[in-house]
């Protein structure tokens, strides 16, 4: 429903059972329940959906729910919990989190200019 494919599409339709598939434990449907969130503007309750599908192992959910704690979107900004996500997402499969991961952790530290004193 939510892109057509069978020749209709019903945006609330495909909410109702993307949620219904998140309430019943299936991160596939919290995934896809954050998404269609995200992009409506909703990032509170995507934050919470990736939260459920996370804790389900679903890779790209860890890395997404990462992106937001990286930049403090719906959620507490936090690098240290960016990293654990990014990183829960790369083990299970997300090439996005383990690029992100590897930007964070290996990330150079910036140091001051330094000038010369005379």
């Amino acid at each position: 429903y939510e892109t057509g494919a069978a020749g209709i599409v019903d945006r609330a339709g495909a909410e109702t059972l993307y949620d219904d598939a998140c309430r019943q434990n299936n991160s596939e449907g919290c995934y896809m329940l954050a998404r269609m969130d995200h992009r409506a503007g909703k990032s509170k309750r995507a934050a919470r959906a990736l939260d459920r599908a996370c804790r389900r192992n679903h890779a790209e959910a860890c890395t997404g729910l990462g992106a937001l704690y990286e930049h403090g979107v719906a959620v507490e900004l936090s690098k240290i919990r960016a990293i654990a996500l990014f990183e829960r997402g790369c083990e299970h499969g997300s090439a996005a989190g383990c690029a992100r991961y590897e930007r964070l952790v290996r990330r150079p530290k910036r140091h001051a200019r330094r000038t010369a004193v005379r």
